[in-house]
């Protein structure tokens, strides 16, 4: 369980991929808002996105996880 309360946004930072897509259902289904992030696009703009999104959560992997 995420911990997501009515309206909460969870953002997903996983690429073109099935676990994404299950990622963003989950959430709606959890009454929450998925934030979808683009992977390849700049650290600045990743940054600027998290912050004024207000996710509470982020969803992502290991390989998204260790980029800097």
């Amino acid at each position: 369980m995420l911990g997501l309360a009515r309206g909460d946004r969870a953002a997903v930072l996983l690429g073109n991929r099935v676990e994404a897509v299950e990622s963003l259902l989950a959430v709606t289904r959890a009454s929450g808002v998925g934030v979808p992030l683009d992977p390849g696009g700049p650290e600045e703009e990743l940054t600027r996105l998290l912050d004024d999104s207000g996710a509470r959560v982020l969803i992502t992997d290991g390989a998204h996880l260790t980029r800097r």
